[in-house]
């Protein structure tokens, strides 16, 4: 029969051992001590639940609903019921949830009738795989991407990328993406805002001990240790640096190397710019645009070189005001001429130029130009025969050179009035001054040609019968001792002309020959000029005097015969001593004849 134990009862007996066959109830509460095993077969039922402890705590309760709940670590080998596999579980005191397999999944969900893990956790590398879907608008692909999917508007995760898409037909201002915080009166604020045309606001600043910060006016702060310290690069596709702030203030753009090319600006207000050596010479370092951007809508361009090129008609430099009398400034004009402006003296300089310290050139603002060393224009070199040009030095002498080919009338240097040329030097030293012109009787003036023998003077005054009239005139101090007319007359003051006659300059000295046949055949004529003098002349023509004595006459370059008239006066001067002779000898003899 059944063994009932009611009340206070008790059984004792430390070292007994007590058995029972039947089944045994327990009306009020067993306690069980010092108990080191219970082995029950079969289904242990506890009505209210079952609390595993030692007396001074709970350890584990099991509720009468199934619930379990442990103060400590629920450890086990396995857990073999619907799990299946070498599968280890565990939480530990402080919520820490392990699971040790020795399989590649370590957790799985799947259904019943797939064997299909629908999501996976991997136990070689921890990742987290999925074929289905989370709920409907949450969809987590095979290749490991998110995607969130509400109406038409979508958000997607996966490869590294966050994309965010609006609903089609929204405006640019929509959200694309927007990052909220409680207030702390029940709302939200906007802290990080990324419109649906990609504007980025931000009301906050991002902070990681002030290296970085976005300020709420939207500039942003950068810093960096040492000057030499990059703060922010930017680099292009292949990977290069494109753009870089140092800490120090300096800015680089490109690349600055040798043979790169790229620009710095430095914080004390330094501009470099630097082509690359691939460039041609003319590329271009600077231009600046108005309009469009091609190299024919460039208004100014620096070259590479150092050429600066201006599309403009006009360039300014200062203050260029038309008459305004304080303008300070440079204008150069579209034709080439520029324009400087200056405000202070006639004596102040407005432009100049230097050579290795020394000033070579200036003008000053009352239009007053000095040259201070030599000048040359063209390619003039007096040991070149081809060469052309002039050359002045700063010791006052003065050089013009035409090639030796050239005209022998072509000229090199002219003086006009009007549209007259008044004073004109040719290339082989003829100089002409005034409308000296032999062949018109209004021509006036002097001429002094050079040719390949001699050099001849020429003057000329209008005709205007006046025979008297000055042509060439001697002064000495302020007396005139020396004259030609027009009539061809000469004049002096002392009455006399003369030549040098010493005797030094002489050899073979001898008595002249008879001259008295020879001016006994001189005929003496009376005559008028054609042209010039009406008035009668008297004196020879050359071409009886050549058949007389052809030594007398001479032919000039006008191909017309002259006489040697101080020549002629000698033997007349030798026939006349004759004459004396012969009339001293008949004086004679007539007072001879006479004293008889």
């Amino acid at each position: 029969m059944a063994i009932s134990i009611s009340g206070a009862g008790s059984f004792t007996g430390a070292t007994n051992e007590y058995t029972f066959d039947q089944s045994v109830g327990v009306a009020g509460t067993l306690t069980y001590e010092d108990v080191t095993d219970v082995d029950a077969v079969g289904i242990i039922t506890a009505q209210s639940g079952l609390n595993v402890g030692p007396k001074t705590g709970i350890a584990c309760t099991i509720s009468s609903a199934g619930a379990i709940t442990a103060a400590g670590v629920v450890d086990a080998t396995k857990f073999t019921s619907t799990i299946v596999g070498d599968y280890a579980l565990r939480v530990n005191g402080k919520g820490g949830f392990f699971v040790d397999g020795s399989g590649d999944e370590q957790i799985y969900v799947r259904k019943s009738t797939i064997n299909t893990p629908l999501i996976s956790l991997s136990g070689t590398d921890g990742s987290i795989a999925g074929t289905g879907q989370f709920t409907s608008d949450v969809q987590v692909n095979a290749g490991g991407s998110w995607d969130f999917t509400a109406n038409t508007k979508q958000s997607y995760i996966g490869l590294g990328e966050v994309i965010v898409k609006r609903q089609n037909g929204e405006g640019s201002s929509s959200y694309g993406f927007v990052l909220k915080r409680s207030n702390g009166a029940g709302g939200v604020d906007d802290m990080i805002t990324m419109a649906a045309d990609g504007s980025f606001t931000a009301n906050g600043r991002i902070n990681a001990n002030d290296r970085i910060r976005i300020n709420t006016g939207g500039s942003l702060d950068v810093i960096a240790e040492f000057n030499t310290y990059d703060a922010i690069r930017v680099y292009n596709e292949a990977g290069s640096e494109a753009f870089t702030v140092k800490s120090g203030g300096n800015v680089d753009t490109g690349d600055l190397s040798a043979t790169g090319g790229g620009s710095r600006f430095t914080s004390d207000g330094q501009i470099f710019i630097r082509p690359a050596d691939s460039k041609v010479a003319t590329a271009s370092a600077i231009q600046i645009y108005s309009g469009g951007d091609s190299g024919s809508d460039a208004t100014i361009t620096l070259k590479k070189n150092g050429n600066a090129e201006f599309a403009g008609s006009t360039v300014k430099i200062g203050d260029t005001t038309a008459n305004v009398g304080d303008d300070k400034g440079a204008v150069i004009l579209e034709n080439g001429a520029l324009s400087v402006m200056n405000t202070e003296s006639n004596t102040s300089q407005i432009f100049g130029l230097y050579g290795n310290g020394s000033q070579s050139f200036k003008v000053t603002t009352g239009g007053e130009v000095t040259i201070l060393e030599n000048i040359k224009v063209g390619t003039f070199d007096s040991s070149s025969t081809s060469a052309t040009g002039l050359y002045g030095t700063k010791d006052g002498v003065f050089y013009t050179q035409r090639a030796s080919g050239t005209s022998a009338t072509t000229l090199v240097y002219g003086v006009y009035l009007g549209t007259a040329l008044n004073y004109s030097v040719t290339t082989v030293g003829t100089v002409t001054m005034g409308s000296y012109d032999s062949s018109s009787a209004s021509g006036f003036g002097t001429k002094i040609q050079m040719n390949a023998n001699s050099g001849q003077i020429f003057t000329q005054i209008q005709d205007t019968g006046a025979s008297f009239t000055d042509m060439i005139n001697v002064y000495f101090g302020s007396s005139k001792t020396f004259q030609v007319l027009a009539s061809g007359n000469v004049q002096n003051t002392n009455n006399s002309y003369g030549q040098i006659s010493d005797v030094s300059l002489k050899e073979n000295i001898v008595d002249a020959n008879s001259q008295w046949a020879d001016i006994k055949a001189v005929k003496v004529r009376n005559y008028n000029f054609k042209e010039g003098q009406t008035h009668k002349q008297i004196g020879v023509i050359a071409q009886e005097i050549e058949t007389v004595s052809p030594g007398l006459v001479y032919e000039n370059s006008d191909n017309l015969k002259g006489v040697s008239h101080s020549i002629l006066y000698m033997k007349a001067i030798k026939a006349l001593q004759e004459a004396m002779e012969r009339i001293e000898t008949l004086e004679a003899k007539v007072a001879a004849l006479e004293g008889s």
